[in-house]
């Protein structure tokens, strides 16, 4: 699948720049078309759950402040497009545009989960910056874009890129997850076009890994040749092993499955999602 439409969400605040700059990288690479997309909380939902005993006075205040606020989130996000977009000499069309790197910057007022899920479900890959960790609002956006879109999600660590996608490392356990984003037209593209690959064995009793040799089968029909390496996960957790392994075999990019345990669990005892949503230091590619 043709990779024609990237959604880049932008929250106005300084860690969207890292989502704006990837995703006009990648762009410019697939010549194809970048759409930034900001949310702004609508006031009166501001207001929805904490307006019993409160006068209308308060209230009107309330949303004012928030109003005012997403006012100036917006503008900051319109700035930063503006300026990320000049730097990078890209065309600015008002709508998407199918002809070949281009970008664009659309507004809406609502609640952020429903109008992300939505526009991210008509778009080929959505990049995202780094979440900070807790209570970093990117998290939310993070797990907007794995969990309601069914699209893939390119993590965008601080900083400019440098050409990633020379070598790939690839988590694999044999999650249907793992497959969707090696399977999926991102992951293939940018496997395909890299000089190395490097699939990672995690060892989990409840999933069979014998299929690895299947895995590397499968990329080589697809003319990518992949190399094994086992880890040992019996030290720390997986994340961090993982993002270990990938700076020792020298991977500028990593291709993964997102929440292959629930998401309660995630949230309740954490898991390698979670600790590479919060530490990669290079873009990983990821699908639940």
């Amino acid at each position: 699948m043709a990779i024609k439409i990237i959604l880049a969400p932008m929250s106005g605040a300084e860690s969207a720049e890292a989502t704006l700059v990837n995703a006009l990288h990648v762009g410019r690479h697939l010549g194809a078309h970048v759409a930034a997309f900001h949310v702004s909380l609508d006031p009166r939902d501001s207001v929805a759950y904490m307006a019993e005993g409160m006068t209308s006075n308060m209230i009107q205040d309330i949303m004012s402040a928030v109003e005012k606020e997403g006012e100036e989130r917006r503008e900051r996000a319109h700035e930063q497009f503006a300026r990320l977009c000049q730097e990078a000499c890209a065309p600015v069309t008002e709508g998407l545009s199918g002809a070949g790197f281009s970008a664009s910057f659309t507004t809406a007022v609502g609640r952020e989960d429903d109008l992300l899920a939505v526009r991210g479900r008509l778009s080929d890959l959505i990049v995202a910056a780094r979440s900070g960790g807790k209570g970093d609002t990117q998290r939310t956006t993070l797990e907007i874009a794995l969990l309601e879109t069914g699209r893939p999600v390119l993590l965008a660590p601080p900083g400019n890129p440098q050409g990633f996608g020379k070598t790939i490392s690839i988590a694999w356990n044999g999650s249907i997850e793992a497959v969707r984003a090696i399977g999926a037209g991102a992951g293939l593209h940018f496997l395909g076009e890299a000089e190395k690959a490097v699939v990672m064995l995690v060892p989990e009793a409840f999933r069979s890994s014998s299929h690895v040799d299947e895995l590397v089968a499968y990329l080589s029909c697809h003319d990518i040749n992949a190399e094994v390496a086992q880890i040992d996960v019996s030290s720390q957790p997986i994340g961090r092993v993982l993002l270990e392994k990938s700076k020792e075999v020298g991977a500028d990019m990593m291709v993964m499955g997102a929440y292959t345990h629930s998401r309660l669990r995630h949230m309740m005892l954490g898991g390698p999602t979670s600790v590479i949503l919060q530490n990669a230091e290079i873009p990983v590619l990821m699908a639940h």
